[in-house]
């Protein structure tokens, strides 16, 4: 058994929480899935979380995430993320989430892709936009 120490985490419904990536990375799947076996709410690290406006969404942890609702856990252990990002650039993400009726992790189980494909599609994408919202913020 895996076991995590950490203050602050509790459990959160699956059906109240929202994504904040368009896709999931099939190796990292299959290396978590190989990792945590059987897949047990005691074996799942805590995810970070963070509210934007009436949502609280997934910072990190989507595949954690995934795995525990393709093994049938309605629960998961999160906690509030209280460290600073690029919040501007997580909403753009929900924003794309939005669009694309991404609003429960189980709206991913269609967009697994390859580590190439996802590198490509979802970690591009994300910096090609953080990169444009800097250029935005030096011209102020």
């Amino acid at each position: 058994m895996i076991c995590f120490i950490m203050e602050n985490v509790f459990y959160m419904d699956l059906t109240d929480l929202f994504p904040s990536q368009l896709y999931l990375n099939r190796e990292k799947i299959e290396a978590l899935q190989d990792q945590i076996n059987p897949f047990v709410l005691e074996n799942i690290s805590p995810i970070s979380i963070r509210k934007f406006g009436n949502k609280i969404v997934f910072l990190d942890g989507h595949t954690r995430a995934f795995l525990a609702f393709e093994n049938g856990l309605s629960k998961v252990p999160v906690y509030w993320e209280t460290e600073e990002y690029d919040w501007e650039l997580y909403e753009i993400c929900i924003q794309w989430c939005q669009e694309e009726k991404i609003l429960h992790i189980s709206e991913l189980k269609n967009k697994i892709l390859d580590k190439e494909s996802f590198e490509k599609l979802w970690i591009g994408k994300c910096h090609a936009k953080s990169e444009e919202l800097e250029k935005e913020r030096t011209k102020i």
